[in-house]
């Protein structure tokens, strides 16, 4: 079975992809496990003192280099 997913990214493009089922699936599970690392991080952060968020956003800067 295959998926036909449309994203509108301007008014003066478009992209359209086929999926397989599978690989939609596997999409969807990569989007979720993104979400809840982002929601856990963004806890932690809310809850952390000030010495952890220093912490946090250099070892963020170190893996982006």
């Amino acid at each position: 079975m295959t998926c036909h997913v449309s994203y509108k990214l301007s008014v003066f493009s478009l992209v359209e992809l086929f999926l397989e089922t599978n690989d939609l699936q596997k999409i969807m599970m990569f989007e979720e496990r993104c979400v809840d690392s982002y929601l856990r991080e963004k806890d932690t952060l809310l809850h952390a003192s000030q010495e952890e968020k220093i912490r946090v956003m250099g070892d963020r800067l170190v893996l982006k280099c």
